[in-house]
Protein backbone atom coordinates (compact mmCIF):
# COMPACT_ATOMS: atom_id res chain seq x y z
CA UNK A 1 0.00 0.00 0.00
CA UNK A 2 2.44 2.75 -1.43
CA UNK A 3 0.94 6.08 -2.20
CA UNK A 4 -0.17 9.46 -0.54
CA UNK A 5 -1.88 9.47 2.88
CA UNK A 6 -1.27 8.02 6.08
CA UNK A 7 0.01 4.77 3.87
CA UNK A 8 2.60 6.97 2.45
CA UNK A 9 5.87 4.95 3.01
CA UNK A 10 7.96 6.75 0.17
CA UNK A 11 10.89 6.96 2.43
CA UNK A 12 10.66 2.91 2.59
CA UNK A 13 9.74 2.21 -1.31
CA UNK A 14 12.96 1.28 -2.01
CA UNK A 15 13.91 -1.31 0.41
CA UNK A 16 10.45 -2.70 -0.34
CA UNK A 17 11.59 -2.63 -4.14
CA UNK A 18 14.72 -4.18 -3.91
CA UNK A 19 12.96 -7.18 -2.14
CA UNK A 20 10.69 -7.68 -4.93
CA UNK A 21 13.64 -7.27 -6.96
CA UNK A 22 15.42 -10.00 -5.08
CA UNK A 23 12.78 -12.53 -5.17
CA UNK A 24 12.37 -11.64 -9.32
CA UNK A 25 15.90 -12.74 -9.13
CA UNK A 26 15.89 -16.08 -6.84
CA UNK A 27 12.58 -16.97 -9.03
CA UNK A 28 14.72 -16.46 -12.46
CA UNK A 29 17.73 -18.52 -11.30
CA UNK A 30 15.04 -21.25 -10.63
CA UNK A 31 15.72 -21.53 -6.78
CA UNK A 32 12.15 -19.72 -5.86
CA UNK A 33 10.42 -21.39 -8.90
CA UNK A 34 10.91 -24.66 -7.53
CA UNK A 35 10.07 -23.83 -4.02
CA UNK A 36 6.73 -22.26 -5.17
CA UNK A 37 5.85 -24.85 -8.04
CA UNK A 38 4.71 -27.14 -4.72
CA UNK A 39 1.90 -24.66 -3.72
CA UNK A 40 1.20 -23.23 -6.80
CA UNK A 41 1.11 -26.28 -9.27
CA UNK A 42 1.10 -25.56 -12.94
CA UNK A 43 -0.19 -21.57 -12.09
CA UNK A 44 3.44 -20.59 -10.88
CA UNK A 45 4.64 -18.48 -13.35
CA UNK A 46 0.93 -16.48 -13.50
CA UNK A 47 0.87 -16.50 -9.73
CA UNK A 48 4.49 -14.96 -9.52
CA UNK A 49 4.80 -12.79 -12.72
CA UNK A 50 1.43 -11.29 -11.93
CA UNK A 51 2.21 -10.40 -8.37
CA UNK A 52 6.54 -9.32 -8.91
CA UNK A 53 5.61 -7.30 -12.24
CA UNK A 54 2.48 -5.36 -10.75
CA UNK A 55 4.55 -4.48 -8.04
CA UNK A 56 7.59 -3.35 -9.78
CA UNK A 57 5.77 -1.34 -12.35
CA UNK A 58 6.69 2.43 -11.46
CA UNK A 59 3.03 3.75 -11.95
CA UNK A 60 2.22 0.92 -8.86
CA UNK A 61 4.06 3.11 -6.57
CA UNK A 62 1.24 5.58 -6.59
CA UNK A 63 -1.19 3.20 -5.23
CA UNK A 64 -2.57 3.70 -2.32
CA UNK A 65 -5.98 1.70 -1.00
CA UNK A 66 -6.92 4.06 1.84
CA UNK A 67 -9.96 5.30 -0.28
CA UNK A 68 -11.29 1.96 -0.42
CA UNK A 69 -11.60 0.56 3.63
CA UNK A 70 -14.44 2.94 4.11
CA UNK A 71 -16.11 0.56 1.85
CA UNK A 72 -14.97 -2.85 3.00
CA UNK A 73 -18.09 -4.33 5.37
CA UNK A 74 -16.77 -7.35 6.32
CA UNK A 75 -14.66 -7.68 9.34
CA UNK A 76 -10.56 -7.84 8.93
CA UNK A 77 -8.10 -9.62 10.67
CA UNK A 78 -4.85 -8.21 9.49
CA UNK A 79 -1.79 -10.41 9.53
CA UNK A 80 2.00 -9.91 8.90
CA UNK A 81 5.04 -10.74 10.69
CA UNK A 82 7.50 -8.17 11.94
CA UNK A 83 10.03 -8.96 9.88
CA UNK A 84 8.38 -8.82 6.49
CA UNK A 85 10.30 -7.87 3.89
CA UNK A 86 7.57 -6.41 1.29
CA UNK A 87 5.66 -4.42 4.16
CA UNK A 88 5.23 -2.50 7.28
CA UNK A 89 3.53 -2.14 10.50
CA UNK A 90 2.69 1.07 9.57
CA UNK A 91 0.18 -0.50 7.22
CA UNK A 92 -1.37 -2.28 9.49
CA UNK A 93 -2.10 -0.19 11.98
CA UNK A 94 -2.79 2.49 8.78
CA UNK A 95 -5.33 -0.24 7.78
CA UNK A 96 -7.08 -1.33 11.21
CA UNK A 97 -7.27 2.24 12.24
CA UNK A 98 -9.32 3.20 8.99
CA UNK A 99 -11.45 0.37 8.72
CA UNK A 100 -15.11 0.89 9.21
CA UNK A 101 -15.75 -2.71 9.93
CA UNK A 102 -14.96 -4.27 13.19
CA UNK A 103 -11.17 -4.89 12.76
CA UNK A 104 -8.00 -6.11 13.96
CA UNK A 105 -4.35 -7.46 13.91
CA UNK A 106 -2.14 -10.15 14.65
CA UNK A 107 1.69 -9.56 14.39
CA UNK A 108 3.58 -12.12 14.21
CA UNK A 109 7.33 -11.97 15.67
CA UNK A 110 10.09 -13.06 14.30
CA UNK A 111 8.34 -13.64 11.13
CA UNK A 112 8.86 -13.04 7.39
CA UNK A 113 6.08 -12.71 4.89
CA UNK A 114 5.41 -16.53 5.36
CA UNK A 115 3.35 -16.40 8.35
CA UNK A 116 1.37 -19.26 8.33
CA UNK A 117 4.33 -21.53 7.42
CA UNK A 118 6.48 -19.90 10.31
CA UNK A 119 3.70 -19.65 12.66
CA UNK A 120 0.10 -21.46 11.70
CA UNK A 121 -0.61 -22.65 15.10
CA UNK A 122 -0.68 -18.95 15.95
CA UNK A 123 -2.36 -17.89 13.25
CA UNK A 124 -5.26 -20.66 13.55
CA UNK A 125 -5.84 -19.60 17.26
CA UNK A 126 -6.08 -15.97 16.39
CA UNK A 127 -8.53 -16.59 13.32
CA UNK A 128 -10.97 -18.64 15.63
CA UNK A 129 -10.43 -15.90 18.53
CA UNK A 130 -11.54 -12.95 15.64
CA UNK A 131 -14.54 -15.17 14.57
CA UNK A 132 -15.81 -16.23 17.88
CA UNK A 133 -15.54 -12.49 19.06
CA UNK A 134 -18.08 -11.08 16.36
Amino acid sequence: MFGKGVLDLQQDEPVYVASIEKARDAYESGGLRKRLARYQDDNVDCAFWGWNKAWLEPDFLDFNIESYLASIRVPLLVVQGDLDEYGTLEQVDAIVSQAVSRSGSLVIPNCCHSTHRVAPEQLIAAIKEFKHSL
